[in-house]
């Protein structure tokens, strides 16, 4: 017995250092740059860490409120890291990476609390640690995996709790959830009536204890609409009813092309079959094997959130979650049976509910219960192997093994040599680029005009240059043209607002760097570019010299 539980040790602690290898190796490098989303907390987090102020000049706020709003929790958790170690992509997406790797050990000890079964529990673990999805959002600076680690955590004391023991514990783990990530909000919502009943014989012995509970989370819904009336901490603009005109527009145009009678185009044609219309798209294309395992995200930010030309988990893992599935539906524990296919329906409520199609990041809590699931079907389809005498049971299991990890191998592959090339633009590559180009040659010119950067790219110049937040602070609040030092950024490209032909080569003064956007001066060749990575024809800036 001492024996086996060694083994199940070493299994788990092999699986936890193989998870750690795949988010931290070049985690600073790979992704190639920062996009504009990990620049603002990255940088906001350093403001945060050194003054108390983030770059709005607000003391220790609760939502930090750039090109849009960042909940405060994944800031104060990642403000000890850049404090500790400086500012640089490695520090900033260094917690989140952190955050992905418990999460992986809570999904091992929630899974063995739910089967008491440590085969199903470290297969599990392993399925996540290997899983493309979650390796996707836990080696970059975005909010998503601490808001999974946090929920995750909250359902494992809830669990521990319900037989004996007090649920309160619970709380504050999903207090942080809450206040990490804003579409997880919607999760929660749901969650939480879903634990009470699940549970409900074994917490209505206890029902002071219950009643605490719930007036504790009602407690954090009303904080939250509190603090929304103090500080812009919502994003209520992305959700489907934000947008009237879009679906009046819609349900116009279809009334239009219409050759029915006007009272049937009316129950046929309106807002709320047309909101109904769309969440059920949104909700089942979650579930669709062209996002799970064929496509992954397709559409706005696909290039950050996914790979492209693969799905967010192995073709190999449909049969296995088909299996999962099945045996589940079976399993004679109906509370367990209960409580996974209820997560599993809620998860993807946040991605149901919004204008865009994007699922990575806001359905995220389907992959600790996805590799569950198929971690279950694995356990299951070893014992019908072990269990049938007539089938080649070991030359199933070595195929099976020898397919599974080279679809690793190659997802490794394809993330850290291919993609960091194709996908490099995704992630402001060039950006980074410029600021290299600036850092090399910069000092022998006494003007640099940036045109057309955007206002983001303040974050960007400050991470690499390690400014200091007083600097980027007044660089955000400056208005157009921003200049600090002999550096000028430029809201269009000179001869733009004017609508005259400006030829840099003409026009420039005297020592200056002249950097702008490929559609700039069409007419007039640059002295150099900064092409897309892996495109050397595509120039993305031009940088225009005047000695």
């Amino acid at each position: 017995m001492v024996r086996f539980k060694n083994i199940k040790l070493l299994i788990l602690v092999s699986i936890i250092i193989l998870a750690s290898f795949l988010r931290l190796w070049e985690l600073g490098s790979v992704p190639s740059g920062i996009t504009n989303d990990e620049a603002g907390l990255i940088y906001s987090t350093y403001s945060i860490s050194k003054t108390g102020h983030d770059v709005a000049g607000e003391f220790l706020p609760l939502s930090i409120n750039l090109d849009n709003s960042f909940s405060p929790v994944s800031i104060y958790l990642t403000a000890p890291f850049i404090r500790v170690l400086g500012l640089s992509p490695t520090s900033g997406r260094l917690p989140f990476a952190v955050a992905g790797i418990l999460s992986i050990v809570l999904v091992y000890v929630i899974t063995k609390r739910l089967f008491n079964n440590d085969y199903i529990a470290l297969l599990s673990a392993f399925v996540m640690s290997v899983s493309p999805w979650h390796l996707q959002i836990t080696r970059i600076a975005y909010e998503t995996p601490v808001a999974v680690f946090f929920f995750l955590l909250g359902i494992f004391i809830f669990l521990k709790n319900a037989e004996k023991g007090n649920i309160n514990w619970s709380v504050l783990p999903f207090l942080f959830g809450f206040y990490t990530y804003h579409a997880t909000k919607i999760f929660y919502l749901a969650l939480i009536p879903i634990l009470i009943f699940v549970y409900k014989d074994r917490l209505l012995r206890r029902k002071k204890e219950l009643i605490l509970f719930i007036l504790l989370n009602i407690f954090i819904l009303i904080s939250f609409i509190f603090i929304s009336s103090k500080q812009n901490v919502s994003r209520q603009s992305v959700l489907l009813w934000s947008e009237p005109k879009k679906a009046s527009d819609m349900v116009n145009w279809e009334r239009d092309k219409n050759t029915a009678p006007f009272f049937v185009r009316e129950i046929f044609n309106n807002k709320p079959l047309y909101y109904l219309r769309v969440i059920r798209e949104n909700y089942l294309e979650v579930f669709s094997t062209q996002f799970l395992f064929l496509y992954g995200e397709t559409e706005g930010l696909g290039g950050i959130y996914g790979t492209f030309y693969r799905g967010v988990m192995y073709i190999l893992e449909l049969p296995l979650l088909i299996v999962g599935l099945y045996f589940l539906w079976r399993e004679k524990n109906n509370r367990v049976k209960l409580l996974l296919f209820s997560l599993l329906l809620i998860s993807p409520l946040s991605s149901a509910l919004v204008i865009d199609k994007s699922y990575v990041m806001r359905s995220a809590m389907l992959i600790p219960v996805l590799s569950i699931i198929v971690g279950y079907g694995i356990y299951s389809f070893y014992l019908l192997l072990k269990n049938n005498n007539k089938l080649p049971a070991k030359v199933i299991l070595i195929a099976f093994v020898s397919v599974y990890a080279f679809l690793i191998l190659e997802y490794v592959y394809q993330y850290h040599f291919r993609y960091s090339i194709y996908g490099a633009e995704s992630w402001f590559r060039s950006s980074k680029d410029m600021v290299t180009y600036m850092q090399k040659n910069g000092k022998s010119y006494d003007n640099i005009y940036i045109a057309q950067p955007g206002i983001m790219f303040i974050f960007q110049y400050g991470i690499y240059n390690k400014l200091e937040p007083d600097k980027i602070r007044k660089l955000w609040s400056d208005p157009w043209p921003k200049k600090y030092g002999k550096l000028t950024l430029l809201e269009s490209c000179f001869g733009d607002i004017d609508k005259t032909e400006f030829d840099p080569s003409q026009f420039l003064p005297r020592s200056t760097l002249y950097i702008v956007p490929d559609f700039c001066h069409k007419k007039f060749f640059p002295t150099s570019t900064i092409n897309e990575v892996g495109e050397p024809l595509r120039p993305i800036w031009k940088i225009y010299e005047k000695n």
